[in-house]
């Protein structure tokens, strides 16, 4: 059987513990009977006083996938990105990267949690496009306590890759979850020797204890091209208690003018408007509604034991059957396999299949990236 345990303390520092007490949550002791099922046994793990990410969710809040195969909801609008390599402007480049990664945050619709991966985890699929051209995604997690996933999607023909390594952080606040991702998102034509560089918002899920839950996207980043100056000042804004009326604000900036020479807003039905603050002319920048693609996995039997969708099989099928009880037995099996390995490996570092550690100086912006990478670099390169 491939060793594809959980590996902690190796080569990773630990994360400092949240300390967070039942008192100090704010909980209606009359919720009603399903409140007091979701609360039951989550409560008790704040009392351990154990790292908030070796907390287990119950089951009832679990999307039936992996955080690998999550992740691939950043390409459901691929063709924004495979055009930029062809367009001679650039800033028009950087408007069209731009949407690319609004794309991906705009809109949760999902407010569930997805498995948290076990160590050497791989999740791979493919985009096929009408232009006959495929984008490529494989994903790996490096490590589990603390969680760290490494991922890249590339499409060759059209001259784009898009990676990271991320390193996915929560937060408990009394009745809703706080998950960050430390890291960088970096979008790549290397044709151009362009990087664009940002990072990804913070996702919040209200409800976790008492109430239904619900979704939001909030906080602030930049999204940066070195080599043409071009920036974007990204907020995600929440609705709040005040109902806020946008769902982000953005200003397009470049060092040959002191004023912003776009704004964006963006509207709670995923639709995001631009104005030129030059000509004063507001437009529809992206529309969340229009059409998405959906990536193809890997046929079953191509699939090896440690792909998400063998790891959580079985997980997965009894969620779909609506059988939590089932669903949360076999997630214990996963997790229960997975530590009884780690024992096996004690003092052994884990190295990734897929990913390789680089330096982490100024010229780095992750910390783990695809084996292949530098390969993909040179034939865009050589092709385009």
């Amino acid at each position: 059987m491939t060793d594809i345990s959980d590996e902690s303390n190796i080569g990773y520092e630990e994360e400092g513990e949240e300390e967070i007490i039942e008192d100090d949550l704010d909980i209606n002791n009359d919720c009603d009977g399903e409140d007091k099922k979701k609360n039951s046994g989550f409560l008790k793990q704040f009392a351990s006083k154990q790292p908030f990410y070796k907390m287990s969710l119950p089951i009832s809040y679990s999307e039936p996938r992996s955080f690998l195969e999550k992740l691939t909801d950043q390409g459901s609008y691929l063709d924004i990105f495979l055009k930029v390599k062809n367009i001679e402007n650039e800033e028009d480049r950087f408007l069209e990267i731009l949407k690319f990664y609004l794309s991906g945050w705009i809109q949760q619709k999902i407010a569930k949690s997805p498995f948290n991966p076990i160590i050497g985890e791989t999740y791979q699929c493919k985009w096929v496009h009408t232009d006959g051209s495929t984008t490529e995604y494989i994903a790996e997690q490096i490590s589990h306590h603390p969680p760290s996933s490494g991922f890249c999607m590339y499409n060759q023909q059209n001259g784009v890759i898009f990676h990271s390594y991320l390193s996915p952080t929560s937060k408990f606040w009394g009745n809703s979850l706080e998950n960050s991702m430390e890291g960088k998102l970096v979008y790549e034509i290397p044709s151009l020797e362009e990087e664009y560089i940002v990072e990804a918002p913070k996702i919040v899920v209200k409800g976790v204890l008492v109430g239904s839950l619900s979704t939001e996207t909030i906080g602030s980043t930049n999204l940066i091209c070195k080599k043409t100056g071009y920036s974007a000042e990204i907020e995600f804004k929440g609705k709040g208690l005040f109902k806020s009326k946008h769902s982000l604000l953005v200003k397009v900036k470049h060092p040959s003018s002191k004023k912003a020479l776009y704004t964006l807003e963006g509207k709670f039905d995923g639709t995001v408007s631009i104005t030129s603050t030059k000509t004063g002319k507001t437009t529809t920048f992206f529309d969340i509604n229009n059409e998405t693609i959906q990536p193809t996995n890997l046929p079953s039997h191509e699939l090896e034991e440690n792909n998400s969708r063998v790891v959580w099989k079985h997980v997965i099928e009894s969620l779909l059957n609506n059988n939590e009880d089932e669903a949360s037995k076999q997630k214990t099996i996963v997790e229960e396999n997975q530590r009884a390995l780690a024992k096996t490996r004690e003092g052994k570092p884990w190295i990734p299949k897929n990913f390789i550690k680089v330096d982490n100086d100024d010229d780095q912006n992750n910390v783990y990236y695809y084996t292949k990478l530098i390969e993909i670099r040179k034939e865009i390169k050589k092709n385009n």
